[in-house]
């Protein structure tokens, strides 16, 4: 969807990247992983591509039994030019794409952080490297992007990004169709994230059988379906005013930062509902957004804000639970939420974070929980410190059952 973020000079943060992918032919991110910036000791041969994006960097997918590479050039913002390749490895029992070589500047401080390639033409890419938590949010807001799609490739039309997976399905469209076509009429307004979230919820239930899933896995398919459902609203929704154009500039730069501001707000207020959901699906009690000390509201407290403001309920059945998107620099923001609770947890779906940074967490007393698929982006050594999502609610469940203390 083209929008007109890329024309406000100096406004938004992760404005060079996101003009740039909407101004190319195609481009994808990801997110670094320990294995590639060296940080678990590995010397893998560069970053692990996903199957689906070969488009981008080779006129046609690898064959089985035949290794193969195209040279890739790369121009970074402080005016550096590297050399790279894109290899197809068939040979044996490997079966997979990389990228490999002219990456020498990094090293495992880089860990979590957002590499973007930009095509310019066959073989000639604009590269990019975000560090700082408010650069890769505000490139993934601006182009609303989902963190998980990580490695994926997307083309670009004409300024707007192809959205790969269910959006070419043609039931999908009716079932959203049936769900959200009042919100399509001139002026009607764009339903709550409350209505967002449970529809999420039923599509997943639609189309896979999430029952059969962990609660790590299934948290992570209600995200990617609530960001499908999300994407296709807005492009339909918007379609007619970006057909028609503007009739002043103030109108174009009101409609722009009004999508954008629903872009930010979206996806952790998504986030923090659709725990909402699974943590009631498991039984568990608990209170969001209760107030604690100098009227700080911490994401969740087991089990309530009643017992956290009883100085007889112990503090050691009590649980706090943190929830940002990423938190390479924002988890400190928690330390001082709910005094109570030394030991606070914090639930991220940050893919992949330095040892350094991981070290200074734990000296802090954060624990962090991070759905499982993802703890193989850490380095190995780290793992064994953090928790899954189902670890966690065995957790909290194991305090609901303890006897209180008699008084």
């Amino acid at each position: 969807m083209l929008l007109p973020f890329q024309n406000l000079p100096g406004r938004f943060e992760g404005r060079a990247p996101a003009s740039a992918c909407l101004e190319s032919t195609g481009f994808f991110f990801k997110f670094l992983s320990a294995n590639e910036t060296g940080a678990t000791g590995s010397h893998q041969a560069g970053f692990y591509i996903h199957r689906e994006a070969y488009w981008l960097f080779m006129p046609a997918p690898g064959k089985k039994g035949e290794n193969d590479y195209r040279d890739v050039e790369i121009h970074w913002p402080d005016g550096m030019v590297t050399e790279s390749k894109f290899r197809w490895y068939g040979k044996g029992t490997r079966s997979e794409y990389r990228l490999t070589q002219g990456f020498h500047f990094l090293n495992e401080d880089n860990t979590g952080d957002l590499l973007i390639l930009v095509r310019l033409e066959a073989g000639i890419f604009r590269g990019f490297l975000l560090s700082s938590e408010d650069n890769i949010e505000s490139f993934l807001q601006e182009l609303s992007l989902n963190p998980s799609d990580s490695g994926v490739a997307y083309a670009v039309q004409n300024g707007e990004i192809q959205l790969p997976g269910l959006q070419t399905d043609s039931d999908f469209e009716r079932s959203l169709l049936e769900a959200l076509g009042q919100h399509l009429a001139a002026g009607a307004p764009f339903p709550t994230a409350d209505r967002l979230a449970n529809l999420a919820r039923e599509q997943c239930e639609l189309y896979f059988r999430t029952d059969s899933l962990s609660l790590d896995e299934k948290l992570l398919r209600w995200i990617d379906m609530e960001y499908r459902i999300f994407r296709w609203l807005e492009v339909r929704k918007y379609q007619e005013h970006l057909h028609r154009g503007f009739s002043t500039l103030e109108d174009m730069i009101q409609l722009s930062l009004t999508i954008l501001n629903r872009r930010k707000s979206r996806a952790g207020y998504g986030l923090e509902l659709h725990l909402a959901a699974l943590f009631q699906s498991a039984g568990l009690a608990f209170a969001s957004q209760a107030k604690t000390e100098g009227n700080k509201k911490p994401d969740f407290i087991f089990p309530s804000a009643d017992d956290y403001a009883n100085p007889n309920f112990p503090a050691s059945r009590l649980t706090f639970l943190g929830v940002k998107t990423t938190c390479k620099d924002r988890w400190r923001q928690i330390l001082s939420e709910a005094d109570r609770i030394s030991s606070k947890h914090l639930f991220t779906l940050q893919q992949g974070i330095s040892r350094s940074q991981l070290a200074e967490m734990r000296e802090a007393g954060v624990q962090l929980v991070i759905p499982r698929p993802y703890h193989r982006l850490f380095p190995e050594q780290e793992r064994k410190h953090l928790l899954g999502l189902e670890a966690f609610v065995q957790l909290v469940q194991s305090k609901d059952s303890q006897e209180m203390p008699f008084r």
